[in-house]
């Protein structure tokens, strides 16, 4: 018997949906959405500056950043792999209270402790 471990109604552990990239228009303006980016590895992202300044992010949110130098870094200069493992340490983070038909929900988007809800409305 197979059961599945839930967190309030989200399921906490189940088979990843598909990931799928496609555009969206929303109103007068055209976007490229990644549905269930959730599922993808993070991926680092170099940031360009036309000064000294350097920016190196994750696509999980973590970062650092700098000028000129790893010695005179802003936040910890890492390795690629280290700024993806520190998506909790530093970057940023969101945290959003939403009410969907009179219920009202906590979502942490970009997390790995947040579950997704099973509705497609929501995703």
């Amino acid at each position: 018997m197979k059961s599945e471990i839930k967190i309030g109604k989200n399921a906490f552990l189940k088979k990843p949906d598909k990931t799928e990239g496609g555009f969206i228009q929303i109103g007068d303006d055209l976007y490229y959405a990644i549905r269930n980016y959730d599922n993808m590895q993070p991926f680092f992202l170099s940031i360009v500056s036309n000064s000294d300044h350097w920016m190196y992010l994750s696509s999980n949110g973590s970062l650092t950043a700098g000028r000129a130098n790893p010695e005179q870094a802003i936040f910890p200069y890492y390795t690629d792999d280290k700024i993806h493992d520190y998506k909790d340490i530093t970057g940023s983070k969101t945290i959003i209270l939403t009410t969907v038909s009179e219920e009202t929900f906590l979502w942490e988007p970009f997390s790995v402790c947040s579950p997704k809800n099973d509705t497609k409305e929501d995703r």
